[in-house]
């Protein structure tokens, strides 16, 4: 059995949740911008950050995806995944990105990751602070857990990488038959 794990990172709390899990595995663990679109495995494993409602590196892992018996995919996002309205968002996205042969043998989880203002590149800041902008204008008493986390954090850098997060990953990597 084949198994690859494929991870688009930015700004490193995705590669670093990747590159955990491959070590614990023993799976090797490929940026998407590597991927050649040639490769083989029976199971793909995606660690994806999460941008402006984009998973990062799902289109370079399609290809595999389709080829592949089983997939496993998790998002990075600084949202808190226990929160089921945004957990439901990210998965109506990821869904909106995929066929549904390709949904139909997924198993979709999500991670926490983190965010450090100093070092984000100048389309990213411009878009963290029109969101800043927009999310502060919703009135307090209409704001979601997710907005308040958001203004709190905005320009400061947090941490959210937790990798006994992984657990339910690396059960299913270690069920699947892959």
């Amino acid at each position: 059995m084949k198994r690859i794990i494929v991870y688009g990172s930015k700004y490193g709390t995705t590669a670093r949740y990747a590159h955990e899990l491959a070590a614990r595995m023993g799976i090797p663990a490929v940026a998407h911008k590597k991927i050649r679109g040639d490769e083989e495995a029976d199971l793909v494993i995606l660690l994806g950050g999460l941008y402006a409602g984009t998973l990062l590196g799902l289109k370079r892992a399609l290809p595999l995806m389709r080829r592949a018996k089983g997939c496993i995919v998790a998002t990075v996002g600084l949202a808190d995944p226990e929160d089921e309205t945004g957990a439901a968002k990210i998965r109506a996205g990821i869904r909106r990105q995929v066929d549904d042969e390709i949904f139909s043998k997924m198993r979709l989880f999500h991670l926490r990751g983190g965010i450090d203002y100093d070092r984000l590149g100048t389309v990213d800041r411009v878009l963290m602070k029109m969101l800043y902008y927009k999310t502060s204008r919703v009135p307090e008493g209409e704001r979601t857990e997710e907005m308040r986390g958001f203004l709190e954090s905005y320009n400061k850098t947090v941490d959210f990488v937790d990798f006994g997060t992984l657990a339910p990953i690396l059960k299913e990597i270690g069920r699947s038959e892959l």
